[in-house]
C-alpha cells in the first residue's frame, strides 16, 4: 500500500448493539464458510486491507501489531473478533470477500478446462474499478465460486499491469462451461452475516471515488437484519458522503486521530508532529512510514472504536 493518509481512505466500521458478551475475546482468524451466519452474540468481525490486518514495523522488520486494533475492542468489550484484513487490497477485493460484491466473470473460451488447476484467464470483469491500484500488490486472491466450480478469483498486479484469472481448487473432471458475464459469488463471509462488522476500506484506490461508495455499501446491504456496524471514514474524497449516506454510524477516524492522537497514545508532540497536525494530517509519531500505525496507535484506534460501539448500546 503507497497511499498515505493525506489523500484518503474510507473506514468502515459496522456498529453493532453488543448487549452481551461472550468467551474467547481477541480471538482471530477465518472459519470455513458453511452457507450461513452462526455468530457468537457480539461478535465484531473486521473487512479491509493492511490498516485492518495491523501492519506495522518494528525494529525494522514488517509484521502484524500484537495486539491488532480488533484484539483490543475484543478485549475492550469482552467480545470474540475475527480479522479478515488482508495487505494491498483494494475496496472491490475486500467487498468481493466479504460477499458484498459478486463481479460477473467472462473466461477465455467460456470454460474452464478438464484435468488442470492452472488459472484460466479472465477476457472481461465487471466493475473495471475498485480494485487495488497499488502496483507492488503482487496476486490478491477471493475464494468463492463460478459457474458451481470452487476456486479463487485472482487480480495480480506486476509491472504496471492488471490480470484476472480463476484458479479451480480441484482439477474438473469434464469441462465446465462458464457462459459470458457469470456471477462469482465469495463464500468467506458466509458465516458472519449476523456479525458486528468493522469495514476498512478504500486505501488502495483512494481515488476511486464512486467505487469505494458502491463497495460499501454493497458491504452494508449484505448483511442480516438487524443490522449491526459502523462506518469509519478516512479517505477525504468520500468522508462527507459518507457522513450523509450513514449518519450516527459514521466516525471520522482520521480527524480524530489529528486532534486526538498524540494524547490518546500518550506522546508528547515534536516540532513535525505540532506541525503536521496544525496542517490536518495526522502526527508522524504515529506511523511507522506515513500510512501504517505504531503499536502504540492501532491500540488506541482499538480503544476508541470499542468506547464507540459501547456507547451504541
Amino acid at each position: 500500500m503507497n497511499t498515505s493518509w493525506r489523500s484518503a481512505k474510507p473506514l468502515v466500521v459496522l456498529s453493532a448493539v453488543l448487549t452481551m458478551g461472550c468467551s474467547g475475546a481477541g480471538q482471530t482468524g477465518a472459519e470455513p464458510a458453511t452457507g450461513h451466519s452462526v455468530c457468537p452474540p457480539g461478535r465484531v468481525v473486521g473487512w479491509g486491507d493492511s490498516l485492518t490486518y495491523s501492519l506495522t514495523k518494528v525494529d525494522g522488520v514488517w509484521r502484524q501489531a500484537k495486539p491488532t486494533w480488533l484484539d483490543t475492542i475484543g478485549e475492550d468489550l469482552h467480545v470474540q473478533t475475527v480479522n479478515f484484513g488482508v495487505p494491498s487490497q483494494g475496496s472491490a477485493e475486500i467487498a468481493v470477500r466479504q460477499g458484498g460484491l459478486k463481479p460477473a466473470v467472462t473466461l477465455i473460451n467460456n470454460r474452464i478446462p478438464s484435468g488442470s488447476t492452472a488459472a484460466v484467464p479472465v477476457l472481461a470483469i465487471s466493475p473495471i474499478d475498485g480494485w487495488t491500484q497499488y502496483a507492488k500488490a503482487g496476486t490478491m486472491e477471493m475464494h468463492g465460486t463460478l459457474a458451481g466450480v470452487s476456486g479463487n478469483l485472482q487480480h495480480t498486479m506486476s509491472s504496471g499491469a492488471e490480470i484476472f484469472g480463476f484458479v479451480p481448487d480441484r482439477a474438473p473432471e469434464s469441462v465446465v462451461p462458464v457462459p459470458a458475464e457469470s456471477v462469482f459469488s465469495s463464500d468467506i463471509g458466509a458465516n458472519y452475516r449476523a456479525c458486528t462488522q468493522i469495514i476498512w476500506a478504500g486505501t488502495n484506490n483512494g481515488g476511486q471515488k464512486t467505487a469505494i461508495m458502491r463497495d460499501i455499501a454493497s458491504m452494508v446491504d449484505s448483511l442480516s437484519e438487524p443490522k449491526k456496524y459502523l462506518i469509519v471514514g478516512a479517505v477525504p474524497s468520500v468522508r462527507s458522503e459518507l457522513s450523509i449516506v450513514y449518519g450516527s454510524r459514521f466516525v471520522d477516524l482520521r480527524s480524530w486521530l489529528v486532534t486526538d492522537g498524540l494524547a490518546a497514545v500518550r506522546l508528547p508532540p515534536t516540532p513535525a508532529d505540532i506541525a503536521a497536525v496544525e496542517a490536518g494530517d495526522i502526527a508522524p509519531a504515529l506511523t511507522v512510514d506515513g500510512t501504517h500505525f505504531t503499536q502504540a496507535a492501532y491500540t488506541a484506534i482499538g480503544h476508541h472504536l470499542a468506547s464507540i460501539i459501547n456507547g451504541l448500546v
